[in-house]
């Protein structure tokens, strides 16, 4: 379902760029298929997810935060026709830069002031995209207002501004926390920081009630885990390993699945010895940027600067 979906996206953006129809079709029917994986095994695309593609950003990017929106979609208690509702609206969410140049959405470096506001129009071009399609169904005209909202936030600031709202929808809160995290969680040229999905987790969560949707954030985090998949995680016995998967849903702890850097052995830090004690434990969150001299990352690396997360498009 992941490799089909980001062919998929790839096709619609081609397509888009060309002043050609999206392949609405199509699209649905990949949305639906990432929607019937999540239900049969709803931590199984969770690791495909991590999968950054700096590239072909747009097309990784709106599969990944399809995939997020539909697992946490599925946390929340939507039935199946509105999780496939949501992963549609995901999948379309940042469709708007195909309208951009080419060269503003790849630049490697940073933004100038000017080009940061031709990139916040994205979401207005996203929903003319969308109204520009054949045969706007309902579940089109959904992800459109998504494509519009996804960056207005929880206290309905962000932009673009929009007078006279009381609350942007369910499915745009959805998207945002799933956007805001995968796009916090991969390399952009023009972002002075880049961040580890454990730091991306503590950004969020000091923005709940503000940027994001406090309520949508508990379930994703409880989705993720506090170590979320991809988080580097340095044990007491001094082995370093990266977090494959969550703790199982209904587990007591935080404590998940990783991989050993040293070996690949694949460990479940909720193994517990005849005693009952757990036969591993966590020392530290480690810092990527030097595995072979893993080094902690302290509780205050969480806290940072207000303006770090603005640069987020």
């Amino acid at each position: 379902a992941y490799f089909k979906a980001v062919t998929v996206a790839q096709h619609a953006n081609e397509n888009l760029r060309r002043g050609d129809r999206l392949g609405a079709r199509r699209v649905r029917r990949v949305t639906q298929a990432i929607v019937d994986h999540v239900i049969r095994e709803p931590t199984s695309l969770l690791a495909l997810s991590t999968i950054k593609d700096y590239d072909m950003y747009l097309i990784s990017h709106s599969t990944n935060v399809a995939i997020l929106s539909a697992m946490l979609g599925l946390r929340l208690g939507l039935a199946k026709s509105g999780l496939g509702e949501l992963t549609l609206a995901a999948f379309l969410h940042d469709i708007g830069k195909t309208a951009l140049p080419d060269e503003l959405v790849t630049k490697p470096g940073a933004l100038t002031d000017d080009e940061w506001l031709d990139m916040r129009r994205h979401p207005q071009l996203g929903a003319l995209a969308i109204l520009e399609q054949q045969h706007l169904t309902p579940s089109m005209m959904r992800a459109l207002r998504v494509a519009y909202e996804h960056h207005v936030n929880y206290d309905l600031g962000g932009y673009p501004h929009l007078p006279g709202l009381t609350r942007t929808s369910l499915f745009s809160r959805i998207i945002m926390v799933a956007d805001r995290y995968d796009a916090m969680t991969t390399s952009r040229p023009y972002r002075r920081h880049n961040f580890t999905p454990f730091e991306a987790i503590g950004y969020l969560a000091a923005r709940a009630g503000t940027a994001v949707d406090p309520v949508v954030l508990r379930y994703f985090v409880e989705m993720m885990g506090i170590y979320p998949v991809g988080t580097l995680l340095r044990l007491t016995n001094g082995e370093v390993g990266v977090v494959q998967a969550p703790p199982g849903e209904g587990s007591a702890s935080n404590r998940p699945v990783i991989r050993l850097l040293s070996d690949n052995t694949e460990i479940d830090l909720n193994a517990v010895d005849d005693t009952g004690v757990f036969i591993y434990d966590i020392l530290e969150v480690a810092n990527p940027g030097n595995i072979g001299q893993v080094a902690a990352v302290s509780p205050e690396r969480l806290v940072v600067s207000d303006t770090e997360g603005d640069e987020i498009a």
